[in-house]
Order: structure tokens, then sequence, then C-alpha cells
């Protein structure tokens, strides 16, 4: 009897494949003398929808809300339906054991128990848990396979976010649209727990905007000269170093005063700032960098990151939420700066005889599914990249090896110039220790650009204010978020709560979503007619604004995801109950549909 294995995509199939030996080519499927080796494509299997449990529910009425199964069922998902059949044959046969090779992590635990359950498989199940696809994991991973019940409480949390956001999602969405959309629009209302909160951050940041009232002040700025012809600028401060003048006769009174007048440098200060290299990239962090540096967006550059790690094999996993490695990948970082030195020689040169990585970088304990993002040790040319495919991979590779070089050591320095009692600072910096800057100074990088003062501005040394003028200031208001700012806003979310139980709750899981799914939510809004970009910027759309007024406060604010991930963590480890969580799913459903019907109608 064969061991079947079950990989998440064709190309994981293949690369499994290629090092267990010699494999034959079939539809669907590879298979050798040991192994049949064969892939989900995604969600293979999935909930079915509300018309599969009563032909009735196809229609969209009231009467028919709230809908909640007695008993959720699986469906074979229609766009994948032969290879369904392909995979459920394969698992119905007489085999030894599968080996579940899906994605490490929740979504992938729940992939593939969608498919063990509505294929009605009963074969023994082991995990095998990849980071990286490159010959060498595999083998790796291979040798330490695990049994899958320790996985079981993992997939029983998976399944039930997955029930309780079909639940908000089909109650919601009808609910809403039932009772508001105008009926020439077509179209559905999409409401779901993930995607309303969001959408909701753009809408109150658009609020913002439209409301802010600009505070105005005036600030003084003056040129000075030394006696030997030394120029600098110095901008005015009061006692508390506060720049602003909220009088304008008060700020020309002082450019009258010290235009022309002696004075002297009366103080000198200076501090040293030690800058540690920057952590290795979580998906968010390079979602976030590629955003700012080359204006990617998130879907892009997940869809690049895939690409590196899928089809070129020169990343590992990008779907992570972490920025640490395990002590096994760090036995493995010498190999990974030696794959690297073909193409950033001079960069790995320098640290390749003794390779250390930063302080904390290696840390078991703040690993959860995946490590960080970091080139693989397969030795591919990068020149085969497209050029979307190689910035996003010099990203990684560089955060990579800058956590091999030590801090930047930078030299600030002020000077308060004094000049007919009033008072001017000047500041300055120099990198005294550059570091790990190194890495970063080429083209499409921004860097530390140094501003070192004068060397005779000395305490003491007097000078003359040639100029002075005021300028006119107002504040601006908070600007419209961008992919990156709004993957920060949901990763962070725990700052949008104060209830310290939840905050932490949202910590744990890092945020609203995941790293997997945060572009796909951002995309669904897009298409939904809720939010535009305009540039690089988000806007609501009025339709957006709208569902937002109309939603209660528990489904748009961050709070019920903090709920939820609090109760979800508690029985991924064992310790929650599914049936109480769902019970309290049901009962916000019930609130939800009532909301939407018994509120004062307002078409979208």
């Amino acid at each position: 009897m064969k061991t079947i294995i079950l990989a998440e995509k064709p190309s994981v199939a293949r690369d499994i494949a290629d090092v267990l030996g010699q494999f034959k080519r079939n539809q669907g499927y590879l298979e050798n003398s040991y192994y049949i080796v064969t892939w989900a494509i995604g969600h293979l299997a999935e909930l079915a929808n509300s018309e599969d449990y009563h032909p009735g529910l196809k229609s969209w009425s009231r009467e028919t809300l709230p809908i909640i199964p007695d008993q959720f069922v699986l469906r074979a998902a229609e766009r994948t339906k032969n290879h369904w059949k392909v995979v459920k044959s394969i698992l119905k046969g007489k085999h030894k054991e599968i080996i579940n090779a899906c994605d490490a992590g929740r979504e992938g635990q729940l992939i593939f128990n969608y498919i063990y359950l509505l294929s009605k498989c009963k074969l023994p199940v082991r995990r095998l848990w990849l980071s990286e696809t490159t010959p060498a994991a595999i083998q790796k991973a291979f040798e330490k396979l695990e049994d899958e019940t320790k996985y079981y409480f993992l997939g029983l949390a998976a399944m039930a976010r997955a029930q309780a956001d079909w639940l908000v999602g089909i109650n919601g969405t009808r609910a809403y649209t039932l009772a508001h959309k105008e009926p020439k629009e077509k179209g559905a209302l999409s409401i779901g727990r993930v995607q309303t909160p969001a959408l909701a951050l753009v809408v109150e940041r658009e609020r913002q905007i439209r409301n802010f009232e600009p505070e105005t002040w005036w600030e003084v700025t003056a040129a000075f000269e030394t006696d030997s012809g030394t120029a600098y600028r110095g901008k005015w401060v009061d006692d508390n170093k506060n720049q602003r003048i909220k009088d304008e006769s008060r700020a020309a009174d002082i450019v009258a005063r010290v235009k022309h007048c002696r004075g002297k440098v009366a103080e000198e200060t200076e501090r040293q700032e030690v800058k540690p290299p920057p952590h290795l990239v979580s998906l968010g962090d390079l979602q976030k960098q590629a955003n700012n540096i080359f204006g990617y967006n998130a879907a892009q550059t997940l869809e690049i990151a895939q690409s590196l790690y899928e089809r070129h094999r020169l990343i590992t996993y990008p779907r992570t939420d972490s920025r640490h490695l395990t002590v096994d990948i760090g036995y493995t970082l010498s190999n990974r700066l030696q794959t690297l030195a073909g193409h950033y020689g001079d960069l790995v040169e320098k640290i390749i005889k003794n390779p250390v990585p930063a302080q904390g970088v290696i840390d078991d304990t703040k690993v959860s599914d995946h490590h960080a993002i970091i080139p693989t040790e397969y030795a591919r040319s990068i020149t085969k990249l497209t050029p979307d495919e190689y910035k996003i991979y010099d990203l990684v590779a560089r955060n990579f090896i800058a956590g091999f070089y030590p801090p930047a050591v930078i030299n600030h320095k002020n000077i308060i110039t004094q000049v007919a009692e009033e008072h001017f600072i000047t500041s300055g910096k120099t990198i005294e220790q550059v570091g790990w800057l190194q890495v970063f100074n080429t083209d499409g990088f921004e860097s530390e650009a140094e501003c070192g003062l004068p060397t005779e501005l000395k305490e003491g040394i007097e000078v003359t204010a040639v100029n002075a003028a005021s300028k006119h200031c107002k504040s601006q208001p908070p600007r419209r978020y961008t992919d990156a700012k709004l993957i920060s806003a949901l990763e962070n979310a725990s700052r949008y709560v104060d209830e310290e139980t939840l905050k932490q709750a949202l910590k744990k899981s890092k945020g609203v979503g995941t790293p997997a799914t945060r572009a796909a939510i951002i995309e669904r809004l897009i298409t939904s007619g809720y939010i535009i970009r305009q540039g690089k910027y988000f806007v609501p759309t009025p339709k957006g604004e709208k569902v937002i007024g109309l939603v209660p406060e528990e489904l748009r604010s961050i709070k019920l995801t903090g709920e939820w991930e609090q109760k979800l963590n508690e029985i991924e480890l064992g310790r929650g109950n599914p049936a109480a969580f769902m019970k309290g799913i049901h009962q916000l459903i019930g609130m939800l549909v009532d909301t939407a019907f018994n509120g004062e109608r307002e078409e979208i």
C-alpha cells in the first residue's frame, strides 16, 4: 500500500515529488512505487451555500433570516469540481496513510480538514510542516513528520472561525441588502466580520479629514554668520523648546529685534543614537515596505512573494506574521549568506567570516506557524526574475543581510544661539558608525543623510543675525490611508480597544485578519464599491460611508474581532468550548438581522 501526500498547491506537490524520487505524472496527481502526491488548489472543499441546506433559501427574504444551520455541511468547490473527483477517488482507495502537506497554519489545517471530512477518508494522518520548499528543507521536514492529533485543536479553532464568518457574511449581507439596497442597484451590500471594521477605519479617517479645523501659528527663522564668515540658520524656540508662536505681532516683534543684532552660541548639547538593524520581515512588513518604496499595493506584493516562494524557491513561506527565526533555522544562516554572496558580494564578504545575527532574531517563543521571510539556500540565478520579482527579492535579501551588521551610531548635536534675549535652535547629525545602513545605501532606498554642523560653532562664539523672517503655518489634516498604513492599522488593531484582555488577544493574534487575507480584504472593499484608490490613497465612496452608518457598533468595531480571537485562542489551546463560542455567534446574528430591519430605511 502507498502513502498519499496532499499538498495545498500543485507547485509544492511537484517540489515534494522532486525530492522523493522518480514520479509518473497523471491527471491530477503524481505517483511512484511508494507515494501518490496530489494537491488541493486552495479550498477544494468548502462550507455549503445556504441553498444547499434548503432550496427555498436561494431566494432572499426577511422571513428566512437568520440562517443558522443545525449542522454545517461541506461541498466541493464549484470551480475545482473535476479535480475534487480525482482527489476523492485517491483518498477513498486502499492506502497506508495520508500525509497532510497543506500550508502550515490555521488556514492550511482547515483546507486539509475539509477535504478529509468531505471525502469520508479514514486513513491515519501525519503532518508535514514546511516553511520553505527547497530540497533540503523538504527532506528535513520528512524526517520530522508529526502525528496529526497534535493539530486537532488548531483545526477546531479554524473551523469555528470559518463557520462564524460564514454566519456573519451570509446573514449580514442578506439582511442589509434586503433592508437598505436601492432596487435598481445591482449586487449585494457585502458585510463581513473583518472587512467591515477595515472599511470603518477608512470612513472614520475621511470624516476626520472632512471635519478638520486647522490650527495656525507663526515660526521665526534667522540666518547667522560668525566673524570668520561661517553661515548657518536657526529656528526660534521658547524656554520649553516650542517653536510655535500664536500671535503674528509677537513673531514680527522677534524678527525686528533680532535682525542685524549681535549674539552668541549660548548652549551646545550632543547625544549619541544607536540604531539597531531592522527586524526581519513578516508579510505585512514586506507589503508596507514595497508600498512605501515601489508603490506596490498589498495584493501585488503578496502575488510576487508567492511566485518567489513557489515558482523560484528563492524565499521562505511568505504568509507569515513573524519577524523571528527558530533555533533550527539559525544553523542554516551561513549557507544562506553563501548563496547570496554571488549577487551581494561586498555586503556579504564583510560578515561571512563571523555571521552573528542581531540579538533577539533567533527566538522559538516568538515564532508561531512560520518564521520570518528570508532567502532560501537555493542557489538559483536571480537574473531570471522579472523586474518586479527582483525588487521584492532584493527587499527580503537586504533585510536579511542587514541583520548581521552592527548597529548604526549617529551623533546628534544641537546649539542654541541667543540674540536679543531670544533663542534659536540649530540641529545637525553625523554618522559615527555606518553599520547596517550601508546595506541600504543604494538606489531606491532612503538613506540616512548627514547634515553636520560647522566645527567652528562652539559655545561662547559670537555671531551676527544677518537676517530673520517669520512664516505663517497651519496644521494639516490626517492623511488618508495607503496600503502600507491600512495594513499597519489592521496589524496593530489592539490600539483601538481599551479593555486589556481584548487588547492582549488582538496583540497575540497580531491584529485583524491574517497576513494571507489582509490584501484580499482591501481588494474586496474596492470590488464591493465601498472604497476607491485615488493615487496611492484610499477614499470611501458614498456607498461605503452609508454602510458604516447603518451597521451596528458591534460589527464595525474592532472589539468584536478581539473577542473572537480571545475565544478562538482558547479553543486552539484546548481550553475553549467551540459550542459555547458558536452559541454567542448565534446571538450576535439575531441582533445583526434585527438591527438591519428595525432601523430607519435608507436606500444605498
